[in-house]
């Protein structure tokens, strides 16, 4: 093993059984070929039409010469162009800007999952980081569960460490999982020992360049330089340093390359009116033998290959099988040959079966009548010659683009994904003959490498032009929020960790105002009608305030997630306006990303943009460009030729973004008629309850303040006007009676003792009601702390002991009244859900407190709340964000997350006195407007800490650090702001 690794077994290590041992002496005898000092050739063949292949002999001291890896500054001429490709402007985009420098120096470079890196030590290992302690979603716990050999340890890594990793999951700060692809092993690494190498982005990529950073960019291009290695030569890596440097050919643009596979997993195909995402690929495989004869072997899966990491068999593959699968095979030359050692190398995979999950049918009216059920699952090759099958061409370029900006620059939007580990031949093998002739030298000295074409005379027809990419750099094309645009390395851009904030946006998209968002004109509220719809210009990242554009006369209504037709955004006005991030947000039937496959709806292509002899579906397509004017520019990639056209927002409906997970995509809800009814079935007896009128009062606010003799509980507003923001139960309605839910002498005992429990030892600021028949259901008023954004805030959680209580923890109803406008904290859902340890609603480790029959009690739950939820810094209250609690790179996100909640929890103040919460509502007119002696005055206290919140925010300097709780930004200033005098209205009143 590595000098570098320990062979420490963890805790889930698999037992070391015969066949654990058998893949070990695998292992171990590739390991011992992978990197040889030379080749030993096996005899020459009956004839010589392929390459013969090389029979590795054993060596006493293997050395690791595997094809080294390069930093991307000694392989580019400039970390700015690349040399590669021209710059891809954006639509309505500023001209391109330089780059600014990297966000870190090499030795403080950030690594994360997927990055491609090598040791600083040892250019020939390489590998992918699997796991580190900044990405939370990769911190599963217990990761020896997810590979089959121990995960190792470096020897710098104490054992300590090391066994803490293996239990929880989470790399130590300044660790990563990593995956060596050159040495077949896993192995938690110090980030000190490694070199970032590449780092894998993709259009439509939200970033940073580093996470201090206030402004974000979307990556709107990629293009890439790649190391080729001949496939025929590889031979499961057993080649030599001389060869490597002899046969590799460098610094190879990804746009001039092809993957060598038809189809691939994850590609997009039409069949008919139906548009789908290929889930399986089954490929037929010829194999060419030592004597020169070439069998389809009858199953590809009996073939092994000695190179245990290839998922998929490629042109140049060496691999073995058993005889009777070469017997039973197609034999395109030659016969079968019992003496001939059933062993060779793979001259042809070709595709005849796909498994495809169909997404949806095209809307077109033409069509509605037509193709009306789905299509097979499997296609096959039939299906692929009919004149009704498309594949979509994601690396294919438009025929006729479309003018970008005022000087004719035009679109030059080409991505290709090509990886690390792929099989790919070049698009024009004559061409990159002539350029790839050896006679460039790169700035590190290296030949940039000499392409060797193997004519198919010599091969019995095969086309064996195919490489392997050993190694890939990265460079993509930002549009920042600001509407700049810069070409970056990706090594020097980060992943924004805010992009799931529901109140971030980027230019062009299009966003709705938060008025109006109660009901249509006619006061129906099953329908969504936004006051204000617009599209960002740009956003003032610091300031959290976007520029928008407003259309003139919109007229959008949304049922659910879904936009109802005919809705149209008309006409752009011409000036921009200024408005809070806060103030705006985006709806998903318009919000549309770069990447998104949509359907486009019949007479919806503006102008006459597709040419009349168009073949292929022109009603379906890839978003390309988000345009400032209102319009997206999608790509008609199935299409001959590849077109781009414009068209509205409301003129697509999505079929497919990376974004969809399996669950949604298995739901088949495209046809609108499938809904998510979960949330009813999983509503408990709690939720539909029903509470009588006498209740018992526990309060502890100095013990005073008696309670009146208010009627039954109920947050639901007799009077309102509609506006009434709680998200609440069907539990709160007057009932004539009450039977199986009644108390029960079951129940009784567990709840009187809770009683008694509160009755004595309520902590300052908790408020607790029950009644004298339901002793089961209790309601809590909770104040927020002090020095939290929290703070003077009123929150009310209901209770319920179930039958099953105190074996079980109670169930609790949190009511939200943010109106829809996001969560006030990480653990306090919009729905009531309330995630907590205790409740057994969030998971349990050795900081959190699980439910316990014979201890736990209701007052710990509460204690628990004020402590656990309402805290200072509710950021890092989200799943895993514990970890980073302090760190400088989450300091950012944390404060943005604190402001947010400061001036939401404001309008709970609003909502609470404005509102008949039963039965707090005395206690609440006295907490907040009574002005006799002693009385808390906490609408004051609300009022004058906003105040000086603004005032601070105002006077602070535009390089200051903000934490979001005693300054914020302009636009979380603008919302306060507006708490601020409602509620000094309710001062007046």
């Amino acid at each position: 093993m590595d000098r570098h690794t320990d062979n420490t077994p963890g805790d889930d290590s698999p037992e070391d059984d015969d066949t654990t041992q058998a893949q070990r002496n695998i292992l171990e005898r590739f390991l011992s070929n992978l990197f040889e000092d030379r080749f030993l050739t096996d005899s020459p063949a009956n004839t010589a039409p392929l390459p013969t292949l090389p029979q590795p002999q054993p060596q006493p001291h293997p050395t690791n010469n595997l094809v080294p890896f390069f930093s991307a500054a000694s392989v580019l001429e400039s970390p700015q162009t690349g040399g590669a490709t021209t710059p891809i402007p954006t639509q309505d985009s500023a001209p391109l800007a330089q780059s600014a420098p990297p966000m870190q120096s090499p030795h403080e470079a950030v690594f994360c999952v997927e990055d491609t890196v090598g040791l600083k030590d040892d250019k020939y290992s390489v590998g992918v980081v699997d796991r580190s302690f900044g990405d939370v979603d990769s911190h599963e716990p217990r990761p020896q569960r997810e590979y089959g050999e121990d995960i190792e340890r470096h020897a710098d890594i104490s054992r300590e460490e090391f066994a803490k990793f293996m239990k929880s999951g989470i790399p130590p700060r300044g660790t990563v999982l990593m995956s060596w692809q050159t040495q077949l092993k896993t192995e938690l690494v110090p980030e000190a020992k490694l070199q970032l190498l590449d780092r894998a982005l993709y259009v439509g990529d939200v970033v940073k360049r580093n996470s201090e950073e206030h402004m974000s960019g979307t990556v709107i291009g990629t293009k890439a330089l790649c190391t080729l290695f001949p496939a025929t030569q590889y031979n499961g890596g057993q080649i030599t340093q001389a060869i490597s440097d002899d046969l590799s050919i460098r610094n190879v643009p990804a746009d001039e390359l092809l993957n060598v596979h038809e189809f691939n997993e994850g590609a997009i195909v039409v069949y008919g009116d139906w548009v789908g995402r290929i889930e399986n690929v089954y490929d037929e495989v010829a194999v060419k033998l030592s004597n020169n004869s070439v069998v389809v072997v009858e199953d590809p899966s009996e073939l092994e290959q000695d190179d245990l990491t290839v998922e998929r068999l490629s042109v140049g593959d060496t691999v073995k099988t058993k005889k009777g699968n070469l017997r039973r095979g197609r034999w395109r030359y030659g016969a079968f040959d019992p003496h001939i050692r059933p062993e060779g190398i793979v001259v042809e995979s070709r595709s005849t079966e796909i498994d495809v999950q169909w997404l949806a049918r095209s809307i077109s009216a033409s069509n509605i009548a037509l193709s009306a059920e789905e299509p097979p699952a499997t296609l096959g090759r039939d299906e692929f010659e009919s004149s009704t099958f498309f594949k979509y061409d994601a690396s294919g370029s438009s025929a006729r683009t479309l003018p970008l900006v005022n000087n004719g620059t035009e679109r030059s939007y080409h991505v290709t994904d090509v990886a690390v580990g792929d099989r790919v031949t070049f698009k024009d093998l004559a061409g990159a003959a002539v350029k790839y002739d050896n006679s460039h030298t790169l700035p590190n000295g290296y030949p940039q490498g000499k392409l060797t074409r193997i004519p198919r005379t010599e091969s019995l027809g095969y086309d064996l032009n195919v490489f392997l990419v050993m190694q890939t750099h990265t460079q993509v094309t930002v549009q920042w929020q600001d509407l700049t645009v810069t070409e970056d390395l990706s090594i020097s851009l980060l992943p924004d960790p805010n992009v799931e904030d529901d109140d971030e946006v980027w230019p062009g998209e299009v966003v709705c105002s938060k008025e109006g968002r109660e009901g249509n004109d006619t006061g129906e509220t099953w329908t969504k009608k936004p006051a204000k719809v617009g599209v960002v210009q740009a956003v003032k990242s610091r300031d959290r305030i976007a520029q928008v554009r407003w259309f003139q006369n919109p007229s959008i209504e949304f049922f659910g997630p879904d936009l109802l037709r005919p809705s149209s955004t008309g006409e752009l006005s011409e000036h921009a306006e200024d408005v809070s991030l806060y103030d705006i947000y985006s709806f998903p039937a318009l919000t549309r990303r770069r990447n998104d496959f949509v359907l486009i709806h019949p007479n919806s292509i503006e102008g006459l943009q597709a040419p009349l002899n168009l073949t292929g579906p022109d009603w379906f397509g890839e978003v390309i460009d988000l345009g400032l004017d209102g319009k997206l520019v999608v790509r008609l990639g199935a299409a001959k030729p590849v077109v781009d056209v414009k068209i509205p927002y409301e003129g697509v409906t999505l079929a497919y973004s990376s974004d969809m997970d399996d669950e949604f995509l298995n739901m088949h809800g495209m046809d609108g008629d499938s809904l998510n009814d979960s949330d009813e079935e999983d509503v408990s007896d709690f939720d539909s309850a029903s509470f009588n009128e006498m209740w018992i009062e526990y309060e502890d606010m100095d013990g005073e303040h008696p309670v009146g003799d208010d009627e039954e509980w109920s947050t639901e507003d007799d009077e309102q006007d509609g506006s009434d923001d709680d998200t609440s139960m069907p539990d709160l309605e007057e009932v004539d009676e009450v039977d199986t839910t009644k108390t029960t002498p079951e129940t009784k005992s567990p709840a009187a003792k809770e009683q008694s429990i509160l009755r004595g030892s309520l902590p300052p600021g908790i408020f607790v009601r029950t009644w004298d028949s339901r002793l089961d259901l209790i309601r809590v008023l909770v104040i927020g702390p002090n020095e939290t954004p929290y703070e003077y805030a009123p929150f009310v959680i209901d209770f319920h002991l179930g039958s099953t209580y105190p074996q079980t923890p109670p169930e609790a109803f949190f009511h939200s009244w943010t109106n829809g406008n996001g969560s006030v904290n990480p653990n306090l859902y919009e729905d009531g859900k309330i995630c907590l340890s205790l409740l057994g609603t969030w998971h349990t480790d050795e900081r959190n407190e699980s439910w316990s029959p014979a201890k736990s009690t209701l007052l710990q739950v509460l204690v628990s709340i004020m402590g656990l939820v309402l805290v200072k810094e509710p950021y890092y209250n989200e799943a895993g964000y514990d970890v980073h609690r302090s760190a400088p790179e989450t300091k950012l996100s944390s404060a943005l997350y604190t402001e947010r909640a400061y001036f939401r929890a404001r309008a709970f103040i609003t909502h609470a006195l404005t509102n008949d919460v039963s039965p707090f509502k005395q206690e609440l007119e006295y907490l907040y407007r009574s002005q006799v002696e002693g009385a808390p005055r906490l609408l004051n206290k609300a009022i004058e800490a906003g105040k000086e919140v603004v005032e601070r925010s105002a006077n602070g300097s535009e390089d200051g650090e903000r934490d979001g709780l005693r300054t914020m930004s302009l636009g979380a200033v603008v919302m306060l702001k507006r708490q601020i005098e409602k509620l000094e209205g309710l001062q007046q009143s």
